[in-house]
């Protein structure tokens, strides 16, 4: 058995995505992710260049062989580009391993020690208060274990990282001021949540050594279940300031691309829980190494995988955790049902744990027609775009597209299909919602609710049609068409059920809050028995 054809897929159901696929040529073929958010071009020509040729007419049972071929091979080892890339070819690789044998990749990697996978999952909002809240109703009402809070991403508005979107807002106040917020906002959701329930919280790097001990010693009478990114990853002597002046466990390791960034972590017992991203380090070979090292030292994994992450690499570390000894916890990553239009399989949950179906191989598959609906889409980062090939780096200081200095007038501007959000002020976000064919009538998939925002519509230019639900917890009732006209402010009420069709050329400026996710917003797929009624805007 040979391989011999390699596909680099590239598409965006709702998130830019990179797929793998190889065929054999006995018909046999595996699947696998090699995302890199904003810079998946990049990832692709390397694919299709660099690894590609090596592909071609080899074995695909030979997987360490390949593995250690192309991390070595190359001489300058490592980085983003060449472990995500090599990420998605190995993943590919275990896949159609487990096919060939009959086996899912559980047991190809020793067979399990567990059957159910504990995971956490993350509690958004715009204020203290609202988060507080959202995190008692998803224990209550979702049966959740553990929760994760956040302090704030580490990125400014608008560059790749999104921005402040939720947790405390730190950028405008004094160290003091930050402190006394983060500390007052993990009280507030423990006084809500009881003592059962673990929480975790995310510091995302954000604080120097001193503030982060500062923190973690004011945390400690409220039992974090394990404080992540207290520091930046550049200086191990910082991690280990934190760990002899705190009790806290502490979670490291997503910005680590192989087990030799992990070594002294783990070594100097710095960590309690390494949570490398499987993408970033290789893939599943690189993975079960790093799994064992960590075994050796008594630290536990609780591998990176947020909502941005596929369902195939959902489907791997689901895998990684049931066979691991020393797993600790899973970070439930919920997916878009656009995604799973492209992407089938990967764990379900229930009651604080996940669950996923036994088959050959990772499990998933990758609907390509599906994937062709959804073209990749531009990132709405300047910096990111550029990185991608979608913008001319040229275009970010080109006086004609912008004449002013940002921090004076923005100025945005997207053709591109598909929604594509713009700018982030505060609690909210500003976007472009372009047609594309997901958005026509005819592939109408589902409704939606949003818990925690209105939504505003105003139709820019072409066609656009809101079709909105009278109905509560049990479905939408009927439903409603409003022809949107344009230049005119149409305010979807915060709860109300909806969902919106596209005419050709149809361009439509949405602003929500930039919290607005599928795991605060409720979806129900489209019944054809409802009644549609058009009715005209007063």
């Amino acid at each position: 058995m040979k391989i011999e054809q390699v596909k680099v897929i590239l598409t965006s159901p709702n998130q830019n995505y990179l797929f793998v696929k190889l065929i054999t040529d006995s018909g046999v073929y595996g699947v696998g992710d090699a995302s890199l958010n904003g810079q998946e071009h990049t990832v692709a020509d390397f694919i299709t260049s660099f690894l590609t040729p090596i592909l071609i007419g080899r074995d695909p049972t030979q997987i360490e062989d390949f593995w250690q071929l192309v991390y070595r091979g190359a001489y300058w080892r490592g980085g983003n580009i060449v472990m995500s890339a090599l990420c998605g070819v190995d993943m590919a690789l275990w896949d159609i391993l487990g096919k060939v044998t009959g086996q899912p990749l559980y047991r190809l990697l020793g067979g399990k020690v567990r059957d159910k996978v504990l995971c956490y999952s993350h509690v958004l909002g715009k204020t203290n208060e609202e988060k507080a809240a959202l995190a008692a109703s998803y224990v209550k009402e979702r049966g959740l274990k553990v929760i994760r809070l956040r302090a704030g991403a580490p990125a400014a508005n608008g560059t790749l990282g999104g921005g402040v979107q939720d947790g405390p807002k730190v950028e405008p106040w004094t160290p003091e001021e930050e402190i006394y917020n983060t500390v007052e906002f993990f009280i507030r959701v423990r006084e809500q949540v009881g003592r059962e329930v673990g929480i975790i919280y995310d510091l995302h790097e954000r604080f120097s050594p001193a503030q982060a001990i500062r923190i973690i010693r004011q945390l400690e009478p409220y039992d974090p279940f394990f404080i992540e990114d207290p520091v930046a990853p550049d200086c191990i002597a910082s991690l280990r300031s934190v760990r002899e002046k705190t009790s806290v466990p502490i979670a490291f390791g997503e910005l680590y691309k192989s087990r030799h960034e992990c070594l002294p972590a783990i070594t100097g017992r710095l960590v309690d829980y390494i949570r490398c991203d499987v993408i970033r380090i290789g893939g599943i070979t690189e993975a079960r190494k790093i799994a064992v090292l960590a075994e050796t030292y008594d630290v536990k994994t609780a591998w990176h995988g947020p909502n941005d992450v596929s369902p195939i690499t959902h489907a791997v570390n689901w895998h990684l955790n049931v066979s691991e000894y020393n797993f600790g916890i899973q970070e439930d990553g919920s997916v878009d049902t656009l995604v799973k239009q492209v992407v089938s399989g990967g764990p379900v949950y229930r009651d604080g744990y996940l669950y996923l179906e036994d088959r050959p191989g990772i499990g998933c598959d990758i609907d390509e027609a599906a994937a062709e609906k959804y073209p990749f889409a531009v990132p709405t980062s300047p910096y990111a775009a550029a990185a991608t090939g979608a913008l001319p780096i040229g275009d970010m200081g080109n006086k004609e597209a912008n004449p002013m200095n940002e921090e004076l007038l923005q100025i945005k501007r997207c053709q591109d299909a598909g929604y594509h959000p713009q700018i982030y002020f505060e609690g909210w976000r500003v976007a472009y919602l372009n047609d594309t064919p997901k958005f026509h009538l005819e592939n109408m998939e589902d409704m939606q609710r949003h818990n925690t925002s209105d939504e505003v519509f105003v139709l820019l230019k072409g066609s656009c049609t809101l079709y909105i639900g009278d109905g509560g917890d049990e479905g939408p009732g009927t439903v409603r068409a409003v022809e949107l006209e344009p230049g005119v402010i149409y305010n979807v009420r915060r709860g109300a059920w909806h969902t919106h069709a596209t005419g050709p050329d149809a361009s439509v400026l949405i602003v929500e809050n930039a919290d607005v996710s599928p795991e605060n917003s409720d979806h129900i797929p489209v019944n054809v028995g409802w009644l549609f009624r058009r009715e005209e805007e007063k």
